[in-house]
Parts: structure tokens; C-alpha cells; sequence
């Protein structure tokens, strides 16, 4: 499936080659645009070949629906196929340790499904979302996201996008008073949830790898969307949680390099 960008409130509720061979399958055609045309892959196979442990499972247990084709984008296809064999493998290994241990996993399952966002002339996002249940009541959410830039041919992390460390204690500095604000208003705001937003919004790259730009009608980007899984921030009935952060914030902090790729304009080459 693939979806127009869409301007969300700056907070809302919210071995390998047959892993690379199934990420090219099905996100529709329109995830062209970054680079000149190439001959699609129409061979099929599984989004993640599953592990010999996955005989303890019911071979239902683990569904994991694959963007594609993205045989034009080898960067985002590997980061795609590298999340869903990292999340089979880490659920097929505890499965596997929980039967030995004596317990029943005939209720365990993992889902995970991926679409693709067609952003500008050279951005697409690919997004993954699902749940790892581990018995009655034991229940974990998936949330991924993977931004490809036509540009450089990479697959950046929020960090890429900018020269300047002095960056992210502005960017800390939004997303906590944002988080409190929110938790203030649906009645969360005690010690323990306080604590909680303090800690997941440290002046540090590595507490803000969950994001996703957040692109105009027309193209260019105009914030970045910072995401926190349920729980992290919130209580897990509240859904992932947003935080925008205005282009205009962390304009003066962007790297050269990607500045032609944030301006860019809707549309193919």
C-alpha cells in the first residue's frame, strides 16, 4: 500500500538474498521516482525465511507482509529486510527457549506489515507496524520506519540530516515540553511518567532513532516527526506518540549534503 503524505497535529495518538528478494515485492509500483527505471522483480518468496526453530510455532504464528518492489532502492530494501528477519529471529528464539522451558506457545504470533510513502522527488519512507504477542496479556508493539534519500542512495538516520551537534538539545528541549504537556492534559503527568519523558528525551542521537519526515502537499519537507512506541512515554493504551519538530527549528543545524533533498518538490525525475 502506499499513501500521499499526510499533515498530522504536532502530537497524535496514534540465508539473506531470499530476505532482500521478498522486500521487493509488493508496495506498489509508485515507489518509483528516486532513480532511473530498472527491471522489476517478479520472483516471489518469503518476507523472512523462517528459522528451525520456528517448528514450535503453528505455521501461522508469524506473518510478515513485505514492501516492494524495492529492487530500485538496495539501501531501503536491506534496512527493510534486516528488520523482519531481526524481529523473526529474536521471536522464534524465545518461542523456542519458552517450549523447552515447558511452556505453550500455541498462542504466540507475530505480525508485522510494511508500507511505503511516496515523500518528495527523492525521499521515501518505509513503515512498519505490528505486535509480538507472547501469551495472554504479554504483548509487545512493532513500529519501524526507514527513510530513503535519492540523493546519496542511503537510508539516513535522524542524525545524518544535520552538521552541528548543538542540535540536539534544541531537539530535546521540544520533544520533552511536548510530552509533558500532552501528559498534563490526559492526567499522566505524576513522578514516575515525568521521569519516564525525562529519560527518553536526553540531548543524545541515539534517543530519537524512531522519526519520520513530515512532508508539504507539494513536496518539501517541513518537520520531522519524532515517534515513541506505546509505553515508552505514555501509557501503552495511548498509542505511539508524536512530537513534531518544525524544519524551521533545525534549519540552521542541517548538513549541506541533504538540503536538496529536504526542498525537493513532489513528483518523479
Amino acid at each position: 500500500m502506499l499513501d500521499a503524505p499526510a499533515d498530522s497535529g504536532s502530537i497524535m495518538r496514534p540465508h539473506a538474498s531470499a530476505l532482500l528478494s521478498a522486500a521487493a515485492l509488493s508496495l506498489a509500483l509508485l515507489l518509483g521516482g528516486c532513480r532511473a527505471p530498472q527491471a522489476p522483480t517478479d520472483a516471489a518468496s518469503p518476507a523472512a525465511a523462517p528459522g528451525p526453530s520456528a517448528t514450535v510455532l503453528p505455521a501461522d504464528a508469524v506473518r510478515i507482509d513485505p514492501v516492494g518492489p524495492l529492487a530500485r532502492f538496495p539501501a531501503l530494501a536491506e534496512a527493510v529486510a534486516g528488520a523482519s528477519a531481526r524481529h523473526r529471529a529474536a521471536f522464534e528464539a524465545e518461542a523456542a527457549a519458552a517450549r523447552a522451558r515447558g511452556e505453550d506457545v500455541a498462542g504466540w504470533r507475530l505480525r508485522l506489515a510494511w508500507r511505503g510513502l511516496v515523500g518528495n522527488r527523492y525521499l521515501r519512507v518505509a513503515q512498519g507496524e505490528g505486535e509480538a504477542v507472547r501469551g495472554p496479556g504479554v504483548e509487545a508493539p512493532i513500529v519501524e520506519r526507514y527513510t530513503y534519500d535519492g540523493v546519496s542512495g542511503r537510508v539516513l538516520a535522524l542524525r545524518d540530516w544535520f552538521e552541528d551537534d548543538a542540535v540536539w538539545p534544541a531537539i530535546a528541549a521540544v520533544a520533552r515540553e511536548g510530552l509533558l504537556a500532552e501528559a498534563a492534559m490526559r492526567g499522566t503527568d505524576d513522578a514516575a511518567w515525568r521521569a519516564r519523558i525525562e529519560a527518553a528525551t536526553m540531548p543524545d542521537p541515539a534517543a530519537f532513532a524512531l522519526y519520520e519526515p513530515v512532508f508539504s502537499a507539494d513536496g518539501p519537507v517541513m518537520g520531522f516527526d519524532l515517534l515513541f512506541p506505546p509505553g515508552r512515554v505514555a501509557p501503552a493504551g495511548a498509542g505511539v506518540r508524536r512530537v513534531r519538530i518544525p524544519l524551521a527549528l533545525v534549519e540552521p543545524y542541517l548538513a549541506t549534503a541533504h538540503r536538496d533533498s529536504l526542498y525537493a518538490m513532489a513528483g518523479s525525475e
